[in-house]
């Protein structure tokens, strides 16, 4: 089985460019997650040699304007999995789970499914899409940019649903060439509402069109920012402080059902893994930001953070203060152990976490004296 080496790259040597300021008429979003799903990947296709299961969750996320408006980012995972015969295997293969949905939940909790605007989606594989036909007409489709506009039968395709699940239905697909792309932080930015508050990034190399989400969550002291970043990353840890090398594929369990137009499946989950590695390292510089933090569709480390089961709707506190909380809560959690996610198999050691946290233990012993 080959090998794959991707240099890795320093977050320092990322350009950063600052954040628009958020223009007066600016309100925050609040933000909030739902529990969407659960998989469970053999650890072997991400480390030759890994014994057992690479847990995973699937989030999806509620988005509101001051002015009552709704939006979601990604769906997560159908409900008991009620897909097609060929897409439902491959679910089986990745250990899926979903009792219930995000339409479910937000009907539990009493927001009318017909108050969301718009879906937008990181990408399209099978555990963000869930199920768009249990939304009304109303709700529109927001995607990446594409090099070709896809068909309605593709669209059918790619969302696992019928004809009427897509005709009536907006569907924007953002254009590399019709729309504005400015720099915002380590990317290009398209500013959605055109007040500097939601921000549609191009974040490339997992699957094509992938894009992630840049949010004002607050306005004070400064303006703060949640990054919703589906599958960009699949573990926090390669965006704060993991060193990267060379990594081995495993055998991709649902390989038989992935299209070759995507990449390589048999070695890696990222259609363009150069890309997905600039992509994680610019995340990873915004990440250092103290008033930006980066939130990953399957990101296990926030299970402890969001301490929500399925059905249920976790709102997050959007100001620094919260951000700084849950980065040093994350780190704890993973410090010192081997981390096995990443471009389709690397293996990650977080050794400069380690050894970050031995010179501040050593800072703290003469500190003593």
């Amino acid at each position: 089985m080959s090998s794959i080496s991707v240099h890795p790259l320093d977050p320092h040597d990322i350009p950063f460019y600052a954040i628009p300021t958020p223009r007066s008429t600016a309100k925050p979003f609040k933000l909030s997650v739902i529990p969407a799903g659960h998989l469970s990947i053999p650890g072997s296709l991400f480390v030759e040699g890994y014994e057992g299961n690479a847990e995973l969750e699937d989030y999806s996320f509620l988005i509101e304007k001051a002015d009552g408006q709704r939006l979601i980012w990604d769906l997560g995972l159908r409900q008991d999995l009620k897909y097609d015969a060929i897409t439902k295997d491959a679910a089986k293969a990745y250990h899926g789970e979903a009792p219930t949905s995000v339409a479910n939940v937000l009907s539990s909790q009493n927001i009318p499914l017909d108050s969301i605007t718009s879906v937008f989606f990181s990408h399209t594989h099978f555990d963000h899409v869930s199920d768009i036909s249990a939304f009304p007409k109303s709700v529109s489709i927001v995607l990446g940019p594409r090099e070709k506009e896809p068909s309605t039968d593709d669209l059918m395709n790619e969302f696992k649903v019928d004809r009427s699940g897509i005709d009536g239905r907006e569907v924007r697909f953002l254009s590399n060439d019709e729309d504005q792309w400015i720099d915002v932080g380590c990317f290009k930015g398209f500013d959605y509402y055109g007040d500097s508050s939601l921000f549609i990034l191009s974040t490339p190399g997992h699957h094509p069109g992938s894009i992630s989400l840049l949010a004002l969550t607050s306005l004070y002291p400064c303006p703060t920012y949640h990054i919703l970043a589906g599958d960009a990353a699949h573990h926090i840890s390669l965006l704060r402080g993991a060193t990267i090398g060379t990594y081995k594929a495993g055998e991709n369990p649902a390989k038989k059902w992935n299209s070759e137009a995507e990449g390589n499946k048999d070695q890696s989950f990222e259609q363009d893994i150069e890309r997905s590695a600039r992509t994680q390292t610019s995340l990873g510089r915004m990440d250092q930001e103290p008033n930006i933090l980066v939130w990953l569709a399957h990101d296990s480390s926030m299970k402890s953070i969001v301490q929500s089961s399925p059905g249920s709707i976790h709102h997050l506190i959007g100001d620094m203060e919260e951000m700084s909380k849950i980065k040093r809560r994350t780190e704890e959690d993973f410090r010192g152990k081997p981390i096995v996610f990443g471009l389709g198999g690397r293996r990650v050691e977080l050794e400069r976490n380690m050894k970050k946290a031995a010179k501040q233990e050593d800072a703290d012993l003469h500190a003593g004296h």
